[in-house]
């Protein structure tokens, strides 16, 4: 039978009701236990293990949770281990792993027409989740942050038939997101693409796109071609304000073949491009997409745009007959020039999935941007906690790895800062001072356990965690969150900033001493 204390705590936690691990409770699922007798409903399993510890499996779309129960003796802890979701036939199979996404296409750069039917391809996966209980959403990102749901819940078949809808856009992009039922990852296209007004049947379109970008950057710009006849040649100008923007090249794109180049003017705020063909060069067939970019500098002072127009323009078609073409025209804007973040610390540098980790620079802003780790690929975007100009406190995302941390303003990045991903979260009571342990083999609690708080070498004990915090003659034993700060850690390694290093003779392995130095990264935990 359970103890009435810990029927009463668990009792506690049902009444509580849901939990979600990420610094507070949050609704997500719900939990009941069953101790070393059943309980009512399933939920969640909870059994008890080693040093009075429960552990459990959770329930489907429960994520981990490891709390100190109070009220309960003292080295009673309840831990949710596992975070979980209905998978195959085993629903309380742990979900440990993120899924992944990539798109493939639209990738940028393609010219799409109003009403034409595309096909959006992407490849997603999940280490622990069959690929078939998969979701992915669609979304249609359009020029100035607009939005527009293209799918939801759509199964992962790695493609979607979309008809491009009545949105004309000059820089626009498709995002996908893959969801296991517990976790989600995104991808988007790598760069944008237009889309545009079909033009009529028998004539042809040239357009130029439109960006933004803040000054003293670099853009491109993009010059598109709906052709409705097979095209040998083209020739126009392109009309902007010198004083906003300066051009700096032009080049051709795969679409337009082995043809030749020439560009003339510029700097008086109008340039001249000629793209012609050598005799047998195939003509560019009837279709839609890219063919050049334009480069230009962006001039400050910001909040200042210039119009990209385009004129003289005449197309030639493979007997080099002139066709007629319509044009588009596009744009640029600068903005204000940015400070970049700077990145100063990672409190801690080194952690578990799931921590807390504080982040420290300048230059943040007042508004939240983005956190990102380094992912086995690309990077992954922690979740946002609090936020201020010089500190930000996040979640280390699931599908973090070993690698660097940028914080990411608007169009701006940070410097990285190295973070390593903790294998596992350390427990004092099992891993640091259990018979066979760090304190316990290396022999610092022959010297330093205490009686009533009292009696340690240097008046430090280590019987417990308070212990431990509470430090003795040269201050608190550890600083949690921060290793290199602790008194604890630092008298391990060479040349300590007091007395000789300890134990004597340095008995600890590199791995005990890794183990100490996590538990005090990982806040000091009683547990």
């Amino acid at each position: 039978m359970r103890s009435p204390r810990l029927s009463q705590a668990i009792g506690r936690f049902q009444a509580m009701g849901h939990y979600q691990a990420v610094g507070h409770y949050q609704a997500v699922g719900h939990w009941q236990a069953m101790g070393r007798s059943e309980a009512e409903g399933l939920p969640g399993r909870v059994g008890i293990q080693d040093r009075a510890t429960i552990a459990g499996h959770c329930a489907p779309g429960v994520r981990p949770l490891a709390r100190r129960v109070a009220g309960l003796i003292p080295t009673l802890t309840l831990c949710l281990l596992a975070a979980c979701s209905d998978q195959g036939d085993d629903p309380a199979r742990p979900d440990v792993e993120a899924p992944a996404i990539t798109l493939l296409s639209p990738n940028g750069g393609e010219l799409l027409l109003v009403g034409s039917v595309q096909r959006i391809r992407w490849s997603a996966e999940d280490p622990d989740t069959p690929a078939a209980r998969l979701r992915v959403a669609i979304e249609l990102l359009l020029d100035g942050g607009a939005t527009e749901p293209i799918a939801s819940g759509w199964e992962n078949t790695g493609e979607y038939e979309w008809v491009v809808p009545n949105q004309v856009a000059s820089s626009a992009r498709v995002r996908v997101t893959v969801s296991d039922g517990v976790r989600s990852a995104s991808d988007q296209s790598a760069a944008t693409f237009v889309v545009l007004q079909p033009p009529p049947p028998g004539e042809n379109l040239l357009a130029i796109g439109t960006v933004s970008g803040i000054a003293e950057a670099m853009v491109d710009v993009t010059l598109s071609l709906a052709n409705d006849n097979p095209i040998s040649s083209l020739e126009g100008t392109v009309a902007f304000d010198p004083d906003i923007v300066r051009f700096v090249e032009m080049s051709l794109l795969p679409r337009a073949g082995a043809r030749d180049l020439s560009v003339d003017g510029g700097p008086s705020g109008t340039l001249r491009f000629e793209i012609t063909a050598s005799v047998g060069t195939p003509a560019i067939s009837p279709g839609a997409g890219n063919l050049a970019t334009l480069r230009f500098e962006l001039l400050p002072p910001g909040n200042r745009s210039t119009a990209l127009s385009l004129g003289q323009t005449v197309l030639r078609d493979d007997l080099s007959r002139t066709v007629e073409v319509t044009t588009q025209n596009g744009s640029i804007t600068v903005g204000d020039s940015v400070t970049p973040p700077s990145l100063l610390a990672l409190i801690p540098a080194r952690t578990v999935i799931g921590d807390t980790v504080t982040v420290q620079g300048t230059e943040f802003g007042e508004t939240a941007g983005a956190v990102r780790f380094t992912a086995a690929t690309g990077t992954v975007d922690a979740v946002v906690l609090s936020w201020s100009e010089a500190e930000a406190r996040v979640l280390v995302p699931q599908g973090a790895a070993d690698g660097a941390v940028r914080v990411a303003v608007g169009q701006t990045a940070s410097n990285p800062i190295d973070f390593s991903v903790a294998p596992r979260l350390i427990s004092f009571a099992t891993d640091l001072s259990a018979p066979g342990k760090p304190l316990q083999r290396g022999g610092c609690q022959s010297c330093h356990f205490c009686f009533n708080g009292t009696g340690g070498s240097g008046d430090f004990c280590v019987n417990t965690v308070a212990d431990v915090l509470r430090g003795g003659d040269h201050g608190p034993g550890v600083v949690p969150r921060q290793s290199a700060q602790s008194n604890l850690l630092r008298k391990l390694l060479p040349s300590p900033p007091f007395g000789d290093q300890m134990p004597p003779g340095s008995t600890l392995r590199t791995a005990e001493i890794q183990d100490i130095r996590d538990w005090i990264d990982q806040g000091a935990r009683d547990n």
